[in-house]
């Protein structure tokens, strides 16, 4: 009964604009008994509710963390594999450079066509892209709509 008048002082409150009509038609003429095991039943299915969207966002929230620990693993695999990359890099220029000075003077001129290769390697490469890229776009003015 505590509850009750509780819980209907708290209802007094609320203004005649925010009531639903089906609520009053649905409360009308029910004794106070009445309406306090419909608030009750109510409020344990709004539990019950309540208590499957708490289950799914805690495996929501598990999910997510799996993800960021997985997001995380990756990007610290892309780092290193980064560094093991310039770590190759630089190694393979040290070597090259040692085997220029082990075959000698006379083999500049070869280091100097193979530094020039390897720049023209890289501008074909661009100029590539470059065209594919032309190319695409063309193709899509090029594209008509029906």
């Amino acid at each position: 009964a505590k509850l009750g008048a509780t819980l209907g002082a708290g209802v007094s409150g609320v203004s005649e604009s925010f009531r639903k009509p089906e609520a009053d038609e649905a409360t009308r003429g029910l004794s106070s008994d009445q309406l306090l095991a419909l608030q009750r039943t109510q409020m344990a299915s709004q539990d019950r509710a309540m208590d499957a969207l708490g289950g799914m966002v805690g495996r929501l929230r598990t999910t997510s963390q799996m993800i960021h620990e997985e997001v995380d693993l990756q990007a610290r695999m892309v780092e290193d594999l980064d560094k093991d990359f310039s770590h190759t890099q630089d190694r393979m220029k040290k070597l090259r450079k040692q085997g220029f000075k082990l075959a000698g003077e006379k083999n500049e001129e070869e280091r100097e066509k193979m530094d020039r290769s390897e720049v023209l390697e890289e501008m074909k490469k661009k100029v590539t892209m470059q065209n594919y890229k032309k190319e695409e776009e063309d193709s899509f003015e090029n594209c008509v709509v029906m």
